[in-house]
């Protein structure tokens, strides 16, 4: 137990360690998830990893069904908006406690999913009442890390069209943050001075940054919207491609 442990606090948790027969795209995914979830600091979250991995290697249907995945992504939701909307941690530790041992007591499968709906279900009532904090404080948490928070929550918001692989892809901020984090509007000029001034304090808002492939961030740089889009157009991310769907700065 303790090598698992290690290894899924560090994120390091690969396919050898599920059954060979479950090995499938949803374990591929599981791997990823868990890498995205070791680098969010949560330290509750990892006996709740641990009981459901051990749950799914006496449980050959766990994994073969996708179920893990789906769960340790519901688990990875509750932890972004834990962390950007500061819930206290001891509302929702004995939820933690209690789902671990229901988990290792669970007689057969139904009863194992029953209590995992519950554990959820009470997950999203404790943060039901802190959402409208999220936007806000993801902003500024987002400004502490840097560009790492938002790689990790718009790591699987689209599927990309091939193997998405994590570290060919940077943050793109649509509206330029430019070198003082206050905007770059030298190509943005049909874009009025009021507005400017008003969609500086946006630069770092969850709504004016995607994830990009490098090369395409670097080409897109500093440009106004329109070629922009052009260039999103060429990533591999559908959601990319839309983005003139949504918005329209001329």
């Amino acid at each position: 137990d303790s090598k698992i442990y290690l290894k899924l606090r560090n994120g390091k948790l690969d396919e050898s360690f599920f059954p060979s027969d479950s090995r499938n795209n949803s374990s591929k995914d599981a791997v990823k998830l868990l890498e995205n979830i070791s680098r969010l600091g949560m330290d509750q979250a990892y006996p709740v990893l641990l009981a459901l991995y051990k749950y799914g290697q006496s449980h050959d249907e766990y994994h073969k069904n996708g179920r893990f995945l789906e769960d340790v992504k519901k688990l990875r939701s509750f932890i972004v908006l834990a962390k950007y909307t500061k819930i206290i941690p001891s509302l929702y530790e004995r939820d933690f406690a209690s789902i671990c041992y229901e988990i290792s007591s669970s007689e057969d499968y139904n009863m194992f999913k029953s209590h995992m709906a519950g554990f959820f279900k009470k997950l999203g009532e404790k943060i039901v009442s802190y959402r409208s904090n999220f936007i806000e404080r993801f902003s500024e948490g987002y400004r502490d890390d840097l560009e790492h928070s938002a790689r990790i929550i718009f790591s699987d918001l689209d599927n990309p069209e091939e193997e998405f692989n994590f570290r060919s892809f940077e943050v793109e901020h649509i509206v330029p943050r430019g070198k003082d984090g206050r905007g770059n509007f030298s190509n943005w000029r049909k874009v009025p001075i009021n507005i400017q001034n008003k969609m500086g304090d946006f630069i770092f808002r969850i709504g004016n940054i995607m994830i990009l492939e490098k090369s395409l961030n670097r080409k897109a740089d500093n440009l106004g919207f329109k070629e922009k889009t052009k260039i999103y157009k060429e990533s591999k991310i559908k959601l990319n491609k839309k983005v003139e769907d949504f918005l329209d700065f001329d």
